[in-house]
């Protein structure tokens, strides 16, 4: 408990003030707080540990999202800011807890006793209520499928004097527009630019080092800034990435306006322009004009409400893998605070389906930036938990752009010239995804070689409107055997089915060899007919290699997820191989994961060395192909599960 000793820490006024409190006791399990009803009282921790819990009620599950258990901490701030609810249900964790407890009259009179009453009222709360995010952060850090690093921060850098600066009346206008300053009067925000200080910054300078000293205020102008923390576990310090903030007007955070010291490190990601106010200037402004200095300890105590809603948000979208719920939760949880014509209503909705998240996602950036206070700020927090969800609509909107490439090209672009558009759309769509390439210095120097490739599934969820799918790992090995010899090769493919019109649409136009296999429509033909159409196959195959040209194929025929992969190979491509007067190499790529949607994961190929199959034949003591392919095939099975292994989670 918070005993006589510390009491007398405090200074006479939160003395005072806390001596009309009432004392309050709860037992373990008892809750002071439901989530979403309106708080009558403010309650402030003297000894005991609560729990802040979040209720998801599309899973109809209660997460733990934080905890508090140090002496004076404020308990259900939210009775400070409009709608006046709570957004999490409070529960004593403890055997007991004791509670000062101010109800909503008595705070009235706080507030009312005066400006110097008020300042330090406001000015204790915010400090005890700081700790919940340090508190928050902490428990986020410690969260199991969070990647962490080893690479520690050590020094902050000065960063150097702007060399454009603002004049006075573009600085009032930007900052304005900023969330947390647009509260202030004109006249107030011109008396502080006076001492503004316009600081540039480079990628990888540190701006504040968590645990070190900081003060003012920080408001990024532009560039990146991202966020980190240290935890120490087993005798071990990592660094755990939480946040980037990109949008102008933003304060870095709370730590700074409070003269506290930083709970986080912030770095600079991309090139950046700060503006920072001193904190004298806030002081002498403060003291000139009180309301100005009361309107700043109550914009503190809304920025610290606002980061603690966005840990929380991260915590429970990195313990769900549930981005889209937990963005969908922060603006409904927050309805009541918007406008009912705001825009933001329909983004839960549009972030449903995989046709419209895009519009979501728009709606949200511009929203960011345009909207209102409470618009922008939900915004930033939404567009701050759906990082995996714009990655994977980026990348589904760039599937989309290589079936348009292809399907919609000029009628008077040849089929080389459409396959290398292809390529180009191709390499865009990839931008988002992980992909890992190893034995990339495993491809022959010179082209004209058969490259064969373990085909895997696509996931259903990037099938098209159209009922298309764009093979994730035979576009993205054409691409790769591109950027090693400029040529676009040729891939065999499957001649699909006649209700397949946009498979056949495709296909032709990029003028690639199409091959019957038992997923096309049954051929009706004599057994000379088969003969004669293989034969013409196999020579058109020949004199591409003979050209130069490198032939892309699945030997399997069929597609098969990357745990069941590969399938039984056929032999046709191989004895054709074999039998040529020039032998060509077989270079195996192996593949995995591309059956997998690009969230949480990482598309893999590794190049293994190329062979002749003549000479390896002969090597493993075959003397015909399908007997060597069989024991290939199991070598092959080898390679991807070895693969699997060593691909990074």
């Amino acid at each position: 408990m918070a005993n006589k000793r510390e009491m007398e820490k405090l200074s006479p006024v939160i003395n005072e003030i806390l001596s009309r409190a009432t004392t309050v006791t709860f037992r373990q399990g008892e809750v002071l707080y439901e989530q979403y009803a309106r708080p009558s009282y403010l309650h402030i921790i003297l000894e005991g540990t609560v729990s802040f819990c979040y209720n998801i009620a599309s899973m109809e599950q209660e997460i733990m999202i934080g905890k508090a258990s140090l002496p004076y901490t404020p308990i259900g701030i939210n009775i400070f800011s409009i709608p006046f609810r709570n957004e999490y249900t409070v529960k004593v964790i403890s055997e007991e807890a004791t509670f000062l407890r101010l109800d909503k009259k008595q705070i009235t009179e706080i507030i009312e006793s005066g400006f110097h009453y008020s300042l330090e009222f406001f000015d204790f709360i915010n400090k005890k209520a700081h700790k919940l995010i340090g508190e928050a952060t902490e428990l986020f850090a410690d969260t199991p499928i969070i990647s962490t690093s080893f690479d520690l921060d050590r020094n902050i850098a000065e960063g150097y004097k702007s060399v454009n600066e603002l004049d006075q009346l573009e600085t009032v206008l930007f900052l304005l527009q900023s969330p947390f300053m647009e509260v202030f009067e004109e006249s107030e925000l011109i008396e502080l630019t006076e001492s503004i200080e316009r600081k540039q910054y480079k990628i990888g300078d540190v701006i504040g080092l968590q645990n070190q000293p900081a003060s003012g205020i920080n408001i990024l102008e532009s560039g990146e800034v991202e966020f980190s923390r240290v935890n120490h576990k087993n005798h071990e310090s990592y660094r755990v990435a939480f946040r980037s903030i990109s949008t102008p007007g933003y304060l870095l955070g709370s730590s700074s306006i409070l003269n506290e010291p930083s709970l986080l490190t912030s770095k600079v990601s991309k090139d950046a322009v700060i503006l920072h106010i001193p904190a004298e200037a806030l002081t002498g402004l403060g003291k000139k004009k009180p309301d100005f200095a009361l309107k700043l300890q109550k914009r503190i105590l809304w920025l610290i409400n606002n980061q603690l809603r966005a840990v929380r948000a991260r915590l429970i979208a990195a313990q769900f893998d549930e981005e889209v719920m937990v963005a969908t939760s922060l603006i409904e949880s927050n309805n009541t605070k918007l406008s009912i014509h705001s825009v933001l209503h329909k983004v839960p909705h549009l972030l449903r389906d995989k046709l419209t998240i895009k519009d979501g996602i728009e709606i949200l950036h511009h929203t960011e930036i345009n909207g209102t206070g409470i618009e922008k700020n939900l915004a930033s927090l939404c567009l701050d938990n759906l990082h995996h969800t714009q990655k994977e609509a980026q990348f589904y909107d760039g599937l989309k752009n290589i079936y348009n490439t292809v399907a919609n090209a000029s009628p008077n672009n040849n089929s080389e010239k459409i396959q290398y558009e292809c390529i180009l759309s191709t390499k865009k769509a990839f931008a988002p995804a992980s992909v890992i390439i190893k034995g990339y210095e495993n491809l022959p120097d010179k082209s004209g070689h058969i490259f064969i490739y373990n085909h895997l599934l696509n996931d259903p969820y990037y099938t098209l409107p159209n009922q298309f799918q764009i093979t994730l790992d035979s576009h993205f090995l054409n691409s790769l055997i591109f950027e090693k010899y400029g040529d676009t090769g040729q891939r065999i493919v499957r001649v699909g089915r006649n209700i397949e019109y946009a498979h056949q649409e495709y296909y032709e136009r990029l003028g690639f060899i199409d091959v019957y296999t038992k997923e096309s429509d049954k051929l009706i033909e004599s057994s000379e007919e088969k003969t004669e159409r293989r034969k013409l196959l196999f020579e058109n195959l020949e004199n591409q290699l003979q050209q130069g040209k490198n032939i892309m194929i699945s030997p399997e025929g069929t597609s098969y997820p990357t745990e069941q992969s590969p399938g039984i190979f056929k032999s046709a491509i191989f004895k054709m191989a074999v039998k040529m007067k020039t032998e060509p190499l077989i270079v195996p790529i192996v593949m995995v994961n591309f059956d997998k949607r690009i969230r949480n994961n990482k598309f893999t190929c590794q190049i293994k060395k190329p062979f002749l199959l003549s000479s390896q034949m002969k090597k493993n003591g075959y003397s015909d192909v399908k007997s060597f392919l069989i024991n290939y095939q199991s070598e092959y099975k080898n390679y991807i599960r070895e693969l699997i292994e060593t691909t990074p989670k």
